[in-house]
């Protein structure tokens, strides 16, 4: 009997310690899938989109540089002549039609292959505004009329672009760009002719087969407007124009101009996740051309599946190890008991020789001890009942009864209690332990995370840098060297509007290399290695007004006493720089002056730079540190926008905040802090945790 009830309790103790232990695991191990399935899916979308806008940024580069490149060929001046020439031709005017046509074959066999080296083109159309071909790479067009064309038309009245439709000669698919020509001297006329070139997908072709941050069966397509693929497939052959694409984000913004991420068959019917783009190339040039970042879902969720088979085995681990232990457990608590009840078994049958052998200072062994007693104790009472026994045999058997059922009761509510207050402590210990992996984990994925999307953006500058150094500075220093030439040699061949126009042409040029200095310069602030030191600020701002020659205009008042701090030197000069170069160009008073100083507040030093300029409006205070944004034209005040936007970068990766208040025509004062404890950079803090 008392093995049986042993074997009851051990059972018990065994599924009840499983229990406790098993469910919160899994509980763990669920909501640890779960959570991580979240973050891999959501950084898997994120990180396609970025994709995907990425792309259809080159693709906007592209076409507004071919736009630009026809724009220039259509100001050409010997274009304008010769169009102009055959105009007065149509109207019934004397021309010398021979001289024309020898400077138009001139122009189509020697100038035009020189500027075709340099674009993408491979046919171009020039067009009357009668709707007469003049002359084209196609002598076989020559003469004809295009007048009731839609295309030339719609090319009298603005520039844009075609979609892509198969060329009837070549077989191959092709679209043009259409840009009107204007006089140089006339304002406000009507166009005088159409240029049409057209040209082919080499070039997109290009951005959309870059396998650069795409998977194993990642792909990068555009779709047109009618839902036909217009650049190569990796999985299908001779795709151009001939694969429709009927997938959700096509349709989608085929309907409503949006785009979308997310899962859903693709024109292959496989399962992807994909992300489209393709509103701003809708905006800019009214084509309704959709680009789509994809890639199979067995490859994308591949670390959502490892995740859960690496719970699944953790769970299965952590269960091996609680079974057995569960069971000594179990067997620690029990054997004791059982000695117990097989003494106390034979106490009843009246044998008071057994001893309780169990060495513990627990509950059980203070139970055994107890017990032990309480035996001795019975068995004196048991040598007094044989003396009274003749006398008292009625009542001492009653009292021996009464005994008995108080002792039973009394031993099974001890061990009760015991085993209650044991499974109590066991659970607690439990729970703590669990506590603890949880957060551990949580930790972890948490560096992990934050380390991912660190490389990530660093990755996302170095490429984001490259590209414009190489598709930006390359074909602007062409335009430059070529402007400067026309400058330096044909001047006097310009009339005086023509003249202004190449000045415009040239500052420009110049605005949009300093924006592109400007670019590389922020990209490069993340990446720079930061070389603090102590350094004194007064020899700072000295050292920052040399630089830039301030004009005699302007004078600046500093403070006799600036703090020396710790901090990148070079950094700390390009924000006083910066706020100097931001304050002079702000200038409108005839005696500017410039105010610098610090002052102290507690753990930060805050320092600021006051003028008297033009001020800025409120409206305005945001809006000044974000990059490109300027608060006048182009035209009015050189500037990149980016200036303001490196200070604020500097300072915040410093430890500090920067700001500003102004008030319109009394002028502004920028504000900024900096720590006076020593910040590390992003890359001196990881190297420092490394080591």
């Amino acid at each position: 009997m008392a093995n049986i009830i042993t074997r009851s309790l051990k059972s018990k103790l065994i599924v009840l310690f499983l229990l406790v232990s098993l469910v919160p695991i899994a509980i763990i191990g669920y909501v640890s899938y779960s959570s991580g399935k979240a973050t891999i899916q959501k950084q898997f979308l994120d990180n396609l989109t970025a994709i995907a806008k990425s792309r259809e940024n080159n693709v906007l580069t592209h076409l507004r540089r071919r736009m630009e490149q026809i724009e220039i060929l259509a100001a050409n001046e010997l274009v304008q002549t010769l169009i102009e020439g055959w105009n007065k031709k149509e109207k019934g005017e004397t021309v010398d039609e021979a001289a024309l046509q020898k400077k138009a074959d001139n122009f189509i066999e020697v100038e035009l292959p020189e500027y075709h080296d340099i674009t993408t083109f491979y046919d171009y159309t020039f067009i009357g505004e009668s709707g007469k071909v003049y002359f084209s790479t196609d002598k076989s067009i020559v003469g004809e009329d295009m007048s009731g064309d839609e295309i030339f038309q719609r090319g009298l009245k603005e520039k844009f672009y075609t979609d892509m439709d198969i060329d009837k000669k070549t077989g191959k698919p092709t679209y043009g760009v259409i840009i009107p020509i204007f006089p140089h001297k006339a304002v406000h006329t009507k166009a005088m002719g159409v240029i049409i070139a057209g040209m082919g997908t080499v070039t997109l072709n290009k951005i959309t087969t870059n396998r650069k941050g795409m998977f194993k069966t990642g792909e990068v397509y555009i779709v047109n407007k009618d839902g036909y693929m217009i650049t190569e497939s990796r999985f299908i052959k001779d795709a151009v124009l001939k694969q429709r694409v009927d997938t959700e984000p096509v349709r989608l913004f085929q309907s409503q101009r949006k785009n979308m991420t997310g899962i859903y068959p693709n024109y292959r019917g496989v399962p992807v996740v994909g992300s489209s783009a393709g509103d701003d190339i809708d905006e800019e040039f009214g084509l309704c051309w959709i680009l789509l970042a994809e890639v199979d879902v067995s490859e994308a969720f591949a670390p959502v599946k490892a995740l859960a088979l690496r719970v699944m085995w953790i769970g299965i681990f952590i269960g091996l190890l609680v079974v057995p232990v569960g069971y000594f457990m179990a067997r620690g608590i029990t054997n004791p008991v059982r000695k117990i009840s097989d003494i106390a078994t034979r106490v009843a049958k009246g044998d008071f020789s057994q001893k309780v052998d169990i060495k513990s200072n627990d509950e059980i062994g203070k139970l055994a001890s107890s017990f032990h007693k309480m035996t001795s104790d019975l068995k004196g009472l048991v040598v007094r009942e044989k003396e009274l026994a003749a006398k008292t045999a009625i009542a001492e058997s009653e009292r021996k009864k009464t005994k008995e059922l108080i002792r039973d009761v009394s031993v099974r509510k001890r061990v009760e209690d015991e085993l209650k207050k044991a499974f109590h402590e066991l659970e607690t210990t439990q729970k703590a332990s669990l506590n603890i992996m949880e957060d551990l984990e949580i930790h972890r994925e948490r560096l992990n995370a934050s380390l991912r999307e660190k490389e990530r953006i660093n990755q996302e500058l170095n490429d984001f840098a490259y590209i414009i150094s190489h598709d930006l500075k390359a074909p602007l220093r062409s335009i430059s060297n070529l402007t400067q030439w026309m400058a330096e040699d044909y001047t006097e061949k310009f009339d005086e509007e023509g003249r202004v126009q190449l000045n415009l042409l040239l500052k420009s040029t110049r605005h949009m290399h300093n924006m592109i200095d400007g670019i590389l310069q922020y990209s490069r602030i993340d990446r720079m290695k930061s070389l603090a030191e102590m350094v004194d600020c007064r020899k700072v701002v000295e050292q920052a007004i040399e630089s830039i020659l301030p004009p005699k205009n302007i004078r600046f008042q500093i403070q006799d006493e600036l703090p020396e701090i710790t901090i990148d030197p070079v950094q700390i000069s390009q924000v006083f720089q910066n706020l100097f170069g931001n304050a002079i160009k702000f200038m409108d008073k005839p005696k500017g002056i410039i105010e610098v100083g610090c002052r102290d507040l507690d753990s930060f030093w805050e320092f600021y730079v006051k003028d008297n300029g033009t001020g800025i409006e409120e409206s305005h205070f945001e809006r000044i540190f974000q990059i490109f944004q300027t608060l006048k034209a182009g035209d009015e005040l050189e500037g990149t926008g980016v200036g303001l936007t490196i200070v604020k970068k500097i300072i915040e990766q410093n430890g500090g905040k920067v700001s500003v208040e102004s008030e319109v025509g009394k002028g502004s004062t920028f504000r900024f802090t900096l720590p006076k404890k020593k910040i590390l950079s992003r890359k001196d803090a990881k190297a420092v945790k490394k080591g």
